[in-house]
């Protein structure tokens, strides 16, 4: 959803409510906690929504209550700004989406953790064709990454060590037989050659191989760059143990938004 169409539907917070509470209860209306639909307006929340009470079992529950957004404050609006503005630093987005800093660092988080389950749930791609492999180190960390050169679809994973058993399984595991697999020239890439291809590239004398324009690892060195320019244009790099969810997030982003083209409504409306 671009920009311009999300002002269209949510030009003021009272629409961008009632959009929320359309995709919300859009199964049905009922108390979260017993089912029953005897349920009646009790009053409204600070960011729009609307609270209920339960005649049955006398429950309160919102329009948010067990979706992502169940313990969020902040005006609907505000939120898909936030949503729909990922590029930007937690400075810019505050100042575009008139939150403090640390909201926008709460909702970021949470953006990321949802994008990181879906990613999660749906799996990874398999890869075929022309794949082309790589390693590179974050925060003192290898990690291994596969990009499927026809189609963009790429997979990065930690990893210990680079040795060929890791290296090994990484490819039986996500690489579909009769691919051709490109890399560069370390030693423990050793794919089967009864149902692999492979071809390297050394670095040390050239990018492409000379006379073979096809032979390269452009594909997933731009992914490197790419990759930790969204994490350090972030928050100025990241911690170890936090770059799996960006990684998650921005794959998720990758291969799976172009095809499901999930909005900021069904996204954040989902019950948990």
């Amino acid at each position: 959803m671009s920009i311009l169409k999300l002002a269209k539907i949510i030009n003021t917070n009272a629409r961008a409510a009632q959009k929320f509470q359309t995709e919300t209860w859009k199964r049905g209306f009922g108390c979260v906690q017993c089912g029953s639909i005897r349920a009646w307006k009790h009053r409204k929340l600070k960011n729009g929504l609307q609270k209920y009470r339960c005649e049955d079992c006398h429950h309160v529950f919102s329009d948010q209550s067990w979706t992502i957004l169940r313990w969020n404050k902040a005006r609907i609006d505000k939120v898909a700004v936030v949503n729909h503005l990922p590029k930007m630093t937690v400075r810019e987005l505050a100042k575009q989406s008139e939150l403090n800093k640390n909201t926008v660092e709460r909702l970021m988080r949470l953006i990321r953790k949802t994008k990181g389950k879906l990613y999660q749930a749906a799996g990874p791609p398999e890869l075929a064709g022309v794949v082309e492999m790589d390693e590179t180190m974050m925060a003192k960390q290898w990690f291994w990454g596969a990009i499927e050169r026809k189609t963009g679809k790429a997979i990065v994973e930690m990893i210990p060590n680079r040795t060929e058993t890791i290296l090994s399984a990484k490819i039986w595991k996500y690489v579909k037989e009769e691919s051709l697999i490109i890399t560069d020239e370390l030693k423990s890439y050793q794919p089967h050659p009864r149902f692999f291809g492979h071809a390297t590239v050394n670095h040390s004398k050239e990018f492409v191989r000379t006379g073979c324009r096809a032979i390269h690892t452009n594909s997933i060195e731009s992914l490197w760059r790419q990759l930790k320019r969204r994490i350090n244009h972030a928050c100025n790099g990241v911690k170890l143990e936090h770059i799996q969810d960006y990684i998650n997030e921005y794959f998720y982003t990758k291969n799976y938004d172009q095809n499901l083209k999930p909005t900021f409504f069904p996204l954040y409306c989902r019950k948990i």
